[in-house]
């Protein structure tokens, strides 16, 4: 299923994000292919890589998180 990628609510000070809540997207199970998207995902290069610090919306942790966009 395809969904808006980064419009979340808790990515912005903003409510009412196009995406809702990012925790509505979390789901018990992953995808029959998922195996395979990863796969493909880690085969490709890294155009951009920015670490910074910020809260774990999913899990409420605060850490580093390193964030990568091919």
């Amino acid at each position: 299923m395809l969904g808006l990628l980064g419009f979340y609510d808790e990515l912005d000070h903003r409510t009412g994000r196009p995406a809702g809540s990012i925790r509505d997207a979390v789901q018990p199970v992953g995808e029959p292919d998922e195996a395979e998207l990863v796969a493909y995902l880690d085969a490709g290069h890294v155009l951009i890589d920015v670490m910074e610090a910020g809260r774990d919306v999913i899990t409420g942790s605060s850490r580093p998180s390193n964030t990568s966009a091919a």
